[in-house]
């Protein structure tokens, strides 16, 4: 019976999980029909990716690098704190893939940039979101109006 209830519980944190991430996928849909609708392909790309990823039960490090197109259209679209910010959030994961067996062994320098990652990566995120946010609409409407 301990077996079932250790099932029973895990269960729970995987419905937690899929609950949140689900919350998650409208302000993503969202962010990419926003960036398009005001012609903003980068921030849209940023804030709806960056968004998924946080909200995901598992950010494995090589999922970050589908930030980079976003961020090089953000830049050609004169978006420059977006992309620094993305930057910043590769570089850190790339030092968090160096670091990998100091993380797993709970070095506290090696963990911090597993947290410096994130919050870099919570930037982008609300760097993107607020972009979009601001953004007059170009067929008359204002703000983030759908």
């Amino acid at each position: 019976m301990g077996r079932v209830t250790g099932c029973v519980k895990l269960a729970g944190v995987g419905v937690l999980s899929a609950a949140v991430y689900a919350a998650a996928v409208p302000l993503s849909v969202w962010a990419s029909w926003r960036g398009a609708r005001i012609g903003r392909i980068g921030p849209g790309w940023l804030a709806s990716v960056a968004l998924l990823l946080l909200f995901s039960a598992f950010l494995s490090a090589q999922y970050v690098i589908w930030l980079i197109p976003g961020a090089a259209v953000s830049w050609s679209e004169g978006e420059r704190v977006s992309t620094y910010l993305t930057v910043l959030t590769v570089f850190l994961t790339t030092l968090f893939w160096s670091l990998f067996p100091a993380v797993i062994a709970s070095h506290v320098v090696a963990s911090s940039f597993v947290v410096l990652r994130n919050l870099a990566l919570l930037a982008v995120t609300v760097q993107a979101f607020s972009r979009l946010a601001q953004q007059p609409d170009p067929r008359g409407r204002r703000g983030a109006a759908l």
